[in-house]
């Protein structure tokens, strides 16, 4: 969410001391030992065990897994539902890998993936802006995957796909019949590494909020940047937009003063800017900020999980954080309890133990608070979404994810209908 490219290592960078006749049981709990002491509070320390338990086993284990990507797991690990089915959505940060073999071998073989969802948005097109290894991965990956980035080809797929949920009336059998084609949504998400710009409040139109659209502009350096991107209308209504541009957007002093240090140097801009950003907001207050001002981003890709064929992976760069949005928001939709979507959140902070020292180095002058998944970071972000709009349920009216679409999402979740 904060990076501009997602770090990667070619090589593993966890280590285990101990001696070589050690067991494999003794060196996975000393490996859970060593990082749970860490945690002083019980509570955080009961939410991480699950996933230094999942992640010790791979890391440990020498599995090729995390080295092509990072924090991969399937959304429904850590859940203890017996009726919740497995394989369907997986969750991870950026597959990348210098080996072409191995990446088609983890992605398209071992975990079957039929769906990518790419929440990085059009940054992705600048090849100014990626690694090369992004850059050989994104060929790779578009290679057996078809790629929809423009938001009016998305929107039309799920409308299709829709259309056909429908005409079946059952959100199961249309994924039995659909070809195999396989697809890649990139996705529009803000950078919220520079300054978001929403139109004065004079250009909202308060003739009717029923529509749900009003003018919100996406990221200023983003449109001015990527000529594929164009703004759009947000779906949440106008006055709750509005309202939380008073509250979330930077003053227009910060606002100019990181155009003015653009000029000197434009990573040093977004490392000033993201410190300000974050010095003025908990993490899970930017989480909010994420569902409120890039509402069409968590719509369509709670569409897109529930029309696509399986299984799905959603991913960003680090896949902790906007992943982590619109992950919690599919595990409450299908009914699994706060403690179960925590455990899910707080296994990213072991997850991304292969590539911390690469994270680190890139984060190296921002606050430690981004790096970290505490169990508050989720809580307040759904203490805030309830507070501000009464229910879960409500807020995802006003997105367009209605009831209609939420039963269909668990219905995928839930029923055992695939071959």
């Amino acid at each position: 969410m904060f990076l501009s490219t997602a770090p990667f290592s070619i090589k593993p960078l966890i280590r285990i001391e101990g001696s070589l006749d050690s067991s494999y049981e003794n060196d996975l709990q000393s490996f859970i030992d060593k990082f749970l002491d860490s945690y002083e509070d019980q509570d955080e320390k009961r939410y991480m065990r699950y996933g230094y338990e999942y992640y010790g086993n791979i890391l440990l284990g020498k599995r090729i897994l995390l080295d092509i990507i990072p924090d991969i797991r399937d959304v429904s690990l850590f859940v203890e539902h017996k009726s919740l089915r497995r394989y369907i959505l997986y969750r991870g940060g950026r597959p990348g890998c210098v080996e072409p073999d191995k990446l088609k071998h983890v992605v398209k073989d071992t975990l079957g993936i039929k769906t990518i969802i790419d929440l990085r948005g059009v940054a992705i097109f600048e090849e100014s802006q990626l690694t090369k290894d992004e850059t050989l991965s994104r060929s790779i990956i578009w290679k057996y995957y078809n790629p929809l980035f423009e938001n009016n080809k998305i929107d039309e797929y799920i409308k299709i796909k829709a259309d056909e949920m429908k005409k079946r009336k059952d959100c199961n059998n249309l994924l039995i019949n659909t070809n195999d084609q396989k697809y890649v949504f990139v996705l529009n998400s803000l950078n919220f590494r520079e300054p978001l710009k929403v139109v004065s409040e004079e250009k909202f139109d308060f003739g009717s909020v029923s529509n749900g659209f009003s003018d919100f502009i996406h990221c200023l350096d983003c449109t001015k940047r990527n000529k594929r991107h164009t703004s759009e209308n947000n779906i949440l209504n106008n006055e709750l937009l509005i309202e939380k541009r008073k509250e979330s957007n930077m003053t227009i002093f910060k606002s100019y003063t990181y155009y003015m240090l653009r000029l000197i140097s434009h990573k040093y801009a977004e490392n000033w800017y993201i410190q300000k950003y974050i010095s003025e907001k908990s993490i899970g207050e930017i989480y909010f900020d994420f569902a409120i001002f890039d509402s069409m981003t968590v719509s369509r890709a709670l569409k897109i999980i529930t029309v696509s064929q399986p299984p799905i992976l959603i991913h960003g760069n680090l896949g902790k954080d906007r992943v982590s949005v619109i992950v919690a928001l599919v595990l409450k939709i299908v009914g699994i309890s706060d403690e179960y979507i925590i455990r899910d959140y707080c296994a990213s902070e072991a997850g991304s133990l292969s590539i911390k020292d690469s994270i680190d180095f890139e984060m190296a002058r921002l606050p430690d608070s981004i790096k970290r998944c505490k169990p508050e970071y989720i809580q307040f972000f759904f203490t805030k979404l309830i507070n501000k709009f009464g229910t879960i349920d409500t807020y995802l009216d006003e997105i367009d994810f209605n009831e209609s679409w939420r039963a269909c999402l668990r219905q995928k979740f839930t029923e055992n209908h695939y071959n």
